[in-house]
């Protein structure tokens, strides 16, 4: 991943961000960190937080936290190599995955506690999963959510910790702006984090279902002239 990639992604999280933070949100592509140097554990137990705190419907919550767990044993076990574990993580940070994550993380701990009126914060959470959709089928870039967090960034350039309404709000604008240019429909959508994580897992490492083999072609029999 370069150096450029790296810092579109992080550009909505700031703050720190490098391969640390970047990773860490994703989810399981966090153990790439910490598995270079040789903590596991450690990205176990981070990753659940992490997790936890997107607030996933419970099934999803469940199936990440069991496939980090999975990860890491099988990374302990030396039956998952570091090169397989660093491709994994370009993967998961390469994917729509990655800003669908943001998102949501963004819905969670930004927009839920804040002072926005009821009516707001719906329409935050719409605008939020409409981002979402846009990013899922490649109409909305990495560049185009900079645009709209730019309300959000300190001095630096990262992340504010502590986002005041008016800024939230000026974000909701870029946000709805940034929507609407790309035409993207106003309803709700949910993405199913657990399942295309697995997908791109299984991908890596080489258990991906197998696809069905092409069936035969049978040739056309040959008429038998009379």
């Amino acid at each position: 991943m370069s150096d450029s990639e790296s810092r579109r992604g992080c550009g909505m999280f700031g703050a720190g961000c490098g391969v640390t933070i970047l990773i860490l949100i994703v989810g399981v592509a966090a153990l790439v960190f910490f598995a270079y140097r040789k903590a596991p554990d450690i990205a176990g137990s981070v990753l659940t937080k992490m997790v936890s705190e997107m607030e996933l419907p419970p099934d999803q919550e469940l199936q990440i936290v069991e496939r980090i767990e999975d990860l890491k044993t099988e990374y302990k076990a030396g039956n998952i190599s570091k090169e397989r574990i660093f491709l994994l993580g370009e993967q998961l940070s390469k994917s729509p995955i990655f800003h669908c994550a943001l998102l949501r993380l963004a819905e969670t701990k930004y927009i839920a506690p804040s002072g926005l009126t009821q009516e707001e914060k719906d329409t935050g959470t719409r605008t939020l999963q409409r981002l979402a959709r846009g990013v899922f089928e490649n109409k909305i870039t990495g560049e185009d959510l900079d645009r709209a967090v730019s309300p959000l960034r300190n001095e630096d350039g990262d992340l504010q910790q502590s986002i005041s309404d008016e800024n939230l709000r000026a974000f909701l604008v870029l946000a709805t702006r940034e929507v609407e240019k790309a035409e993207i429909q106003d309803a709700p959508f949910e993405i199913d984090l657990a399942a295309e994580i697995n997908k791109t897992v299984d991908q890596v490492l080489g258990k991906a279902p197998a696809e069905a083999p092409p069936v035969a072609e049978t040739p056309p029999s040959e008429s038998t002239e009379e």
